[in-house]
């Protein structure tokens, strides 16, 4: 994350830049989310499911996602 950022601040002023560092984060988002729910019986991904939904839903913070969750958009949520 420190070399992405440190790439990100050099290209600062590229939209591509700006894009692939979301979705770099995007992934690492997903790729744990996987990690942690490969063990899980049905049950317990459910609630970690609505651990995440609550945790970003906009509805608590004024219609704003949470900014300690990457996934920005409902779609990404959903996902």
């Amino acid at each position: 994350n420190w070399v992405a950022l440190a790439v990100l601040a050099l290209h600062w002023f590229n939209p591509i830049a700006w894009r692939a560092f979301r979705a770099f984060r995007a992934d690492q988002e997903i790729a744990n989310d996987a990690r942690v729910l490969a063990g899980m019986n049905p049950m317990r991904r459910h609630t970690y499911a609505c651990a995440i939904l609550k945790a970003a839903h906009p509805s608590f913070l004024g219609g704003t996602v949470s900014a300690t969750c990457h996934l920005h958009t409902i779609d990404d949520l959903k996902g």
